[in-house]
């Protein structure tokens, strides 16, 4: 029994595998998800700062309507300009993300071998696929948007203070990119195949109707 099981998970896991794109680079793709991070957490924390100065700092609760509020206009401007010029791609990678909460992929050649050998496994092996291949790679998502949401709080603050920061600032920032980067590419593998985990996942467990 326990063979079996580990057999039927190993076959999942072979299958997972299979359908990762061809020619994956895990670093081409972090780095498109930490650009997508950056240049968003830019737009919230940058419209809060043009909003609301006042809450980057105490240097910077002076600076609505000053030069270093435009510069920040001008930020966010930029990053605006970004997302039209991009958003046709954009558009068709949201409806892709947001098409497994819709439907079964089942026109993906994995997803019928993948959803039953999950079937075959026993609820230990299901939750130990859910957390690997679903909640783990969604989480590490998070954590790295959020280590990138706190490296642009540091810019924003700096601009809003006209750069009269200390040396700890950029290098908090620094810091925080980093670790977005390296918590993003640790789920990068996984993350590739994750519309089709939690396809798999949902068929197995009853998510669709």
């Amino acid at each position: 029994m326990v063979i079996a099981a580990g057999r039927a998970y190993a076959d999942l896991v072979r299958w997972m595998k299979k359908a990762r794109p061809r020619g994956l680079r895990p670093w081409r793709l972090t780095r498109s998800i930490f650009r997508a991070c950056m240049v968003g957490s830019t737009l919230v924390l940058g419209g809060i700062g043009l909003i609301r100065p006042s809450r980057f700092g105490s240097q910077s609760s002076s600076a609505g309507g000053g030069p270093e509020w435009w510069a920040l206009g001008l930020l966010v401007a930029l990053c605006v300009v970004a997302v039209m010029l991009r958003r046709r791609p954009i558009a068709e990678a949201a409806a892709r993300l947001v098409e497994p909460w819709r439907r079964p992929l089942t026109d993906l050649a994995s997803f019928e071998p993948a959803a039953s050998a999950l079937e075959s496994c026993p609820a230990p092996l299901r939750t130990r696929f859910a957390i690997g291949w679903v909640w783990g790679p969604a989480l590490l998502v998070v954590a790295g948007a959020f280590f990138a949401a706190s490296a642009i709080y540091f810019v924003i603050d700096a601009i809003l203070a006209g750069f009269s920061i200390g040396w700890e600032q950029p290098l908090l920032a620094v810091i925080n990119m980093i670790l977005s980067l390296v918590v993003l590419r640790v789920g990068a593998g996984r993350l590739a195949t994750w519309r089709l985990a939690w396809s798999v996942h949902r068929e197995v467990t009853g998510g669709y109707l």
